[in-house]
């Protein structure tokens, strides 16, 4: 009889354990897939993330311009480009210029950005050499764009 009930309880612990084991790799995919945390552009965001040895894509948009959205929302809206962000660690900054921010006009001026949309992918290894995808850069222009940042992080 306490055998049949040790049984019973083992049975019940790994059961238990493996349906806990699903749940956490079911939420891990879910967040891996869920659309990247827009933070404010700042000067020390991004130098602070840099430092930090993080790849930064920053997307300059400004809001009185229908292309922008639109187009953030196509280029980085896809479950694959979620998951190379979460993957890479990518921090992501928005650069607004709807009121025609000076510190986001320095940011584009110093990038060589002369319009909305457009973004940055800066690189910790490089951070005065971003790779710039301006105009409106295909979801793999700005995924690959991602991968070579983590290239030159690695040199």
């Amino acid at each position: 009889m306490e055998e049949a009930l040790l049984r019973f309880s083992l049975q019940r612990v790994f059961g238990l354990v493996a349906f806990i084991a699903i749940a956490i790799l079911i939420a891990v995919e879910l967040w891996r897939s869920s659309p990247p945390t827009w933070e404010t552009y700042s000067r020390d965001r991004l130098k602070l993330a840099l430092e930090g040895g993080d790849i930064v894509l920053v997307s300059f948009y400004a809001n009185w311009d229908p292309i922008c959205l639109a187009h953030e929302r196509q280029a980085i809206n896809s479950i694959s480009s979620y998951r190379t962000i979460r993957k890479n660690g990518v921090v992501t900054l928005r650069a607004d210029y709807t009121n025609h921010s000076l510190h986001v006009a320095e940011l584009m001026s110093d990038c060589g950005i002369r319009t909305v949309p457009g973004f940055a992918v800066f690189c910790p290894g490089s951070p005065d050499d971003p790779i710039l995808l301006s105009d409106l850069p295909s979801e793999a222009q700005i995924m690959n764009a991602i991968q070579d940042a983590k290239r030159k992080g690695n040199r």
